[in-house]
């Protein structure tokens, strides 16, 4: 399990490097065609591009006709350009025996727990720098300081904090504009998505990427709520700015949603360059980003190692700690063939003596279906140690479930799962795992492939 866990995070590392990277490069081209609102659309490909992850392995089948046998088979990986890089990864670091996999595994836990502790410290300290909060309307309240400006606090119920001066501070129109600003905030979501960019950053604490894409998306949606205020009002353009410059001098509280320095200086360049976007430009933008990221996270997916052929089982070194079972199904006393399904967790295929052979790694799971009989199985076999295996079934007749039998047979004999009449005692159905030796088969294989 912890080497899963290692290589799933190796994983994700890779797919959020080249994420961010795709953004990056993006986010000139999208600022200046598509303005900042559209922009922090363009985010949206980091956490889709990832999700990578969930999407199912590819699966291939090979069908042997002359038993009328159907194995399906997973395999896992990255597209071939990357599956040296994480290859070699997995060897050094992630091998299921090597000592260093669980250290590895807490040292990243201590580092997420640690910047949780330090976000969780900064949001408290935050909070209580503010004193006692009086609550004005709505979602309106004032603190006690007076060298601030104005900020969102909260996730699932956030409230936009004015300082104890606001209402002195700033002109009339002044107060407006930076509270459409503050509304525009909590109108886009802005502290959910804040929370979402902080567990990228906590899980991913030791790539400076994460944090780099953290703060360039903190600045984005400033500007976006910045273009939502003075996109068709150009003549708060000076105000707006005047008030920005007021908040020079007030000190940086920064709340655990933030990374970085606010943004207040580029705030106030960019706004003589503000332009109100048509819709349809909107519209443009969020469509080319969608379909960005779902072609960046489907490429990823579908780059995984071609179904032409799987690793070849003559590696006795790869395929040394694998297994295999054979199947034989007897209905009323007599052997049938029907139809049987294969699935394995990191499974591979050869073929000897014009006979399939599936190997599994952890998991392997079968199912039998035979329409004339009626008569069907689930049997899921999972790998307990070197010499034994949990076998979890469910047998059915006619589409009801009648029996499902659980129990750990060893990797040395065979064993049976059956259903009989209860009154005469025969035998009315009957699947019998028979375990393979894998070594004994790859040296059959080696034998063959030499002839």
């Amino acid at each position: 399990m912890s080497a899963e866990l290692v290589t799933g995070l190796a994983k994700a590392t890779l797919l959020l490097s080249t994420a961010v990277l795709v953004v990056i490069a993006l986010r000139p081209l999208w600022h200046q065609r598509f303005g900042a609102r559209a922009t922090t659309k363009l985010w949206l490909i980091v956490p889709l591009t990832v999700t990578v992850l969930v999407l199912p392995d590819r699966s291939a089948q090979v069908t042997a006709n002359d038993e009328q046998l159907t194995i399906i088979f997973q395999l896992e990986g990255m597209a071939d350009s990357l599956r040296q890089p994480l290859q070699a990864a997995r060897q050094t670091f992630v091998d299921q025996t090597h000592p260093i996999v669980p250290a590895i595994l807490v040292f990243w836990l201590a580092g997420f727990v640690c910047g949780l502790s330090i976000l969780a410290l900064r949001q408290k300290r935050l909070r209580l720098s503010l004193g006692t909060l009086t609550h004005q309307r709505h979602r309106l309240w004032i603190c006690q300081r007076t060298d601030i400006g104005p900020l969102v606090m909260g996730i699932l119920s956030p409230r936009i904090i004015l300082p104890a001066n606001f209402s002195t501070r700033f002109s009339s129109q002044q107060r407006h504009l930076m509270l459409r600003h503050e509304h525009a905030h909590l109108r886009r979501k802005d502290p959910l998505w804040n929370l979402v960019s902080l567990v990228f950053r906590c899980v991913f604490w030791f790539n400076p990427l994460a944090h780099w894409a953290s703060a360039l998306f903190r600045k984005d949606q400033e500007f976006a709520c910045d273009e939502d205020v003075l996109a068709d009002r150009v003549c708060d353009r000076r105000p707006y700015a005047l008030a920005l410059l007021s908040l020079a001098d007030t000190k940086s509280r920064r709340s655990a949603l933030a990374f970085g320095p606010h943004p207040l200086k580029e705030r106030i360049m960019r706004i003589p360059a503000i332009q109100s976007k048509k819709p349809l430009q909107q519209k443009l933008a969020l469509l080319a980003t969608a379909l960005l990221g779902t072609t960046l996270a489907l490429s990823a997916w579908a780059l995984s190692p071609s179904n032409s052929g799987p690793e070849d089982p003559s590696n006795t070194e790869t395929f040394a700690d694998w297994f295999g079972f054979d199947v034989e199904i007897t209905v009323n006393g007599e052997t049938v063939s029907g139809q049987l399904s294969m699935q394995g967790e990191r499974a591979a295929i050869t073929k000897v003596d014009d006979q399939f052979r599936m190997l599994a790694r952890n998991r392997l799971t079968l199912q039998h279906d035979e329409a004339e009989s009626g008569w069907s199985a689930d049997v899921e076999i999972v790998r307990q140690n070197d010499n034994h295996f949990m076998v979890n079934s469910t047998i059915q007749f006619n589409g009801e479930t009648v029996a499902t039998p659980r129990m750990l047979i060893g990797s040395d004999f065979p064993a049976s799962i059956e259903q009989t009449d209860p009154e005469t005692g025969q035998s009315l159905y009957r699947l019998q795992l028979i375990p393979v030796r894998v070594d004994q088969l790859l040296e059959s294989h080696e034998q063959a492939a030499e002839s």
